[in-house]
């Protein structure tokens, strides 16, 4: 065995939440490649969420069977400084559910974006 079994040290094992994501591309064999030298199967490009040039977000709410929940929200801007520009992207998700048996199901996941532009001239 290369390493512990998944039950053995959960939190070891993260993956980020596909709620978060806008886009999963799947690169399978020698379109792989290029992604580095250990890529046995494939890649995963995981496309999180772009900041925007003016104001934006939205808000998704839901509730389901079991008690399950969901509130998943972004707000991002871009701001001209002058010869600079900021921008920023803040996105949250709250998932729960009650589970059809005794498990409890509950995640939350954050994410913050922050990025500065410097225009210059040649």
């Amino acid at each position: 065995m290369i390493g512990p079994a998944p039950y053995s040290a959960p939190a070891a094992y993260y993956f980020p939440s596909v709620n978060l994501m806008t886009s999963v591309e799947v690169f399978k064999g020698p379109a792989a490649i290029k992604y580095g030298p250990n890529t046995v199967a494939g890649t995963l490009n995981m496309t999180t969420r772009v900041i925007p040039e003016s104001s934006e977000g939205a808000i998704d709410l839901s509730y389901g069977s079991n008690a399950y929940s969901k509130i998943h929200a972004h707000w991002g801007n871009s701001i001209n400084l002058g010869p600079s520009q900021l921008g920023f992207m803040l996105e949250g998700l709250s998932l729960s559910a009650d589970g059809f048996k005794d498990i409890d199901f509950a995640e939350k996941a954050y994410m913050t974006k922050i990025v500065v532009l410097t225009k210059t001239t040649f």
